[in-house]
């Protein structure tokens, strides 16, 4: 075995497991598949050359996260691009339904589950981007505060503020 596959093998083990998260990540920030699957190559080849600068394997999750938030963030920027807010994601809304089919019992069931996810999705797609990415962060990658601070690069209060701020606005979203 060469080293560049040596490199490449230890790559893949440390960020294999986050590159899911990492297109959900993307995809939120872009909401374009082909373009969040684009930034996603393009976020595996820039942690790919620091992979190096990873001093904490355990923290591994919110390093390539982060190299993943910045690419997006900046493809953004480059190319001036605005988020729709009524925007639906589609790849969170199927997969919150396909978890909950799995622990019901009928049809119906189902169609329900599958309506409140889309209901939830909306909602959340109603938010600032600077609210939606933080909670799905948060709730749907199970990031730490910590590893949210070192993710988005803000400080901890800045992290505590918006996902308090991003439930409240939920909960006023919600009894509409």
């Amino acid at each position: 075995m060469t080293t560049g596959s040596k490199t490449h093998k230890k790559f893949e083990e440390i960020t294999g497991p986050y590159w899911k998260a990492a297109y959900g990540l993307i995809f939120r920030i872009v909401h374009d598949k082909a373009t969040a699957e684009d930034v996603l190559q393009e976020s595996l080849i820039r942690a790919m050359k620091k992979i190096d600068q990873l001093r904490n394997p355990k923290a591994a999750k919110s390093w390539f996260l982060s190299i993943a938030h910045s690419t997006a963030i900046n493809w953004m920027r480059k190319y001036k691009k605005t988020v729709p807010v009524d925007f639906i994601e589609e790849i969170a809304t199927l997969d919150k339904a396909d978890n909950r089919q799995a622990n019901v019992s009928t049809v119906e069931e189902a169609a329900q589950a599958k309506d409140e996810a889309k209901w939830m999705e909306g909602i959340l797609s109603s938010l600032p981007p600077i609210y939606r990415e933080i909670l799905h962060l948060r709730y749907k990658e199970h990031l730490s505060y910590k590893e949210l601070a070192d993710t988005i690069n803000l400080p901890m209060s800045s992290v505590k503020f918006r996902i308090h701020q991003g439930i409240k606005l939920l909960k006023e979203k919600m009894k509409i």
